[in-house]
């Protein structure tokens, strides 16, 4: 995979969504997640687009695929950032529970 392809086509499908042409970027967002599926800011963004499109069961599956793809990591940082202050509990917690 060419990394400059997949910025390329995020950055063309972020600007063909804030010019209103939604369908042109849901179209880059898909072609740009063939190349990188797990991308979690390209599911994002896609799943804010097809909100925006009144797509909203689409934009709702994106949004479960992107916390299913950096669940972990997103948890675990959250539960340092409470350790940090010390509120152990609530670390805990965010290191033990799978709140969805």
């Amino acid at each position: 995979m060419d990394p400059r392809a997949l910025a390329a086509l995020a950055r063309r499908a972020m600007l063909l969504r804030q010019l209103g042409s939604l369908p042109a970027a849901l179209a880059d967002f898909d072609s740009a997640l063939l190349l990188a599926p797990d991308n979690v800011e390209l599911l994002v963004e896609r799943g804010s687009t097809h909100s925006l499109s009144g797509e909203y069961q689409l934009a709702i599956a994106d949004f479960n695929n992107a916390l299913a793809a950096n669940r972990t990591r997103c948890w675990r940082t959250t539960g340092a950032a409470w350790r940090a202050t010390a509120s152990s509990s609530i670390a805990m917690r965010c290191w033990t529970l799978t709140p969805l």
